[in-house]
């Protein structure tokens, strides 16, 4: 009943936790069985999104080590829901990502990553894209755990939300690290964030451009983003009458691969 009180509604998710219902769901996620865990975490997941106090109020109360509990030994139900309340929870929220990290949560939502159904794989990668999230020490961690390979097969095979996450999660991993964008592109990122900037729906096409403008800033990379093909759909998104902030992330990766246009003429 509260999972369904607290789905998109404001109000009702303020006034659940004013009650005192965070205690009692997080002890019940805590020693419940499998349905009663499934039940709490969704509820709890519900709660924390786009809720700043709530989310700190879940994590005061102790949920984060229940949580990697279940992704670590719940069943395929659990785990999504597991992912995805560690989503929520980190969502906009440097605390929550540092203590999901302490927690060991980053092993277990790459191996869901690896391993998970389909919808199992795109919580994880919303997951591990907020982790990743303006975190250096995070994002190193996640590409040390192995992170990139299954998010570059979530961008080959998923679904549009899939896609969408593991592009997400991609782009924050190759904010500065030069490591881990040279990594990005071995992994063979590159074909399929291309496909996903011909295809995608507009948050695919988005991320997929964001992710080749950091890409495209490591000179190494260049030569390899210009050869699968991206010079013509960033053209064709800086074009385009909608879409300003992709615009300007396809400018941006444009400008990058020119010096290797230049240097090849």
């Amino acid at each position: 009943a509260l999972c369904k009180l607290a789905w998109k509604n404001a109000v009702n998710k303020i006034a659940i936790v004013r009650a005192g219902a965070v205690d009692p769901l997080v002890q019940l996620l805590r020693t419940g069985d499998a349905v009663e865990k499934r039940r709490v975490v969704r509820a709890l997941g519900n709660l924390a999104a786009n809720n700043a106090d709530n989310q700190v109020a879940i994590v005061r109360a102790g949920a984060v080590d229940p949580l990697v509990q279940l992704l670590r030994t719940g069943d395929a139900e659990g785990k999504t829901h597991a992912a995805g309340a560690l989503f929520n929870l980190t969502t906009n929220n440097a605390a929550n990502k540092v203590a999901i990290m302490r927690a060991g949560a980053v092993d277990l939502l790459v191996q869901l990553l690896r391993t998970g159904d389909a919808e199992g794989k795109t919580r994880a990668a919303g997951a591990l894209c907020n982790l990743a999230w303006d975190n250096a020490d995070n994002q190193v961690a996640i590409v040390r755990a192995g992170a990139v390979e299954p998010l570059v097969q979530l961008l080959r095979t998923g679904d549009a939300e899939g896609k969408t996450h593991a592009a997400g999660a991609l782009s924050n991993l190759a904010w500065e690290e030069e490591d881990n964008k040279v990594a990005i592109v071995r992994a063979g990122a590159v074909d399929p964030l291309v496909q996903l900037l011909r295809t995608g729906d507009e948050k695919g096409m988005g991320h997929a451009a964001l992710v080749l403008s950091r890409l495209a800033t490591s000179a190494v990379n260049r030569l390899a983003i210009m050869q699968a093909g991206a010079v013509e759909p960033l053209q064709a998104l800086v074009q385009c009458d909608r879409f300003n902030l992709f615009k300007s992330y396809a400018a941006e990766a444009l400008k990058c691969l020119q010096t290797v246009s230049s240097t090849r003429r």
